[in-house]
């Protein structure tokens, strides 16, 4: 069981990670691993947000170099993107639901 020492000791090393005083390839594995898996299980919670708020990003940009623009160049380059990415998927179905979902998530007024 660890003391209270060992764990204002975690505590301060975190700190000294987080405030970039050391990097983590100064800590101990076992550390480095708690790290990564805070630092993925945030990622897969925020990521809904940050697609959201790049695609937000991308609309706002095009809004404002194009006005009165239909934004179709925009939905194409998405589907260009979305093809680039996906195109090792074993499966049409996947491929093609990518692109889709690229092009049409998420779906607000221009």
């Amino acid at each position: 069981m660890p003391t209270r020492s060992d764990i204002e000791q975690i505590e301060e090393l975190l700190d000294q990670v987080m405030a970039g005083g050391i990097g983590l390839h100064q800590v101990a594995p076992c550390l480095r691993a708690w790290y990564f898996a805070g630092y993925n299980e945030a990622l897969a919670k925020l990521a809904p947000q940050l697609h959201a708020a790049e695609y937000d990003r991308d609309r706002y940009y095009e809004q404002l170099h194009n006005p009165g623009k239909q934004f179709s160049e925009m939905v194409q380059r998405r589907i260009d993107q979305a093809a680039i990415q996906h195109q090792d998927e074993p499966s049409p179905i996947k491929f093609y639901s990518a692109v889709i979902d690229a092009a049409t998530s998420p779906r607000r007024a221009a």
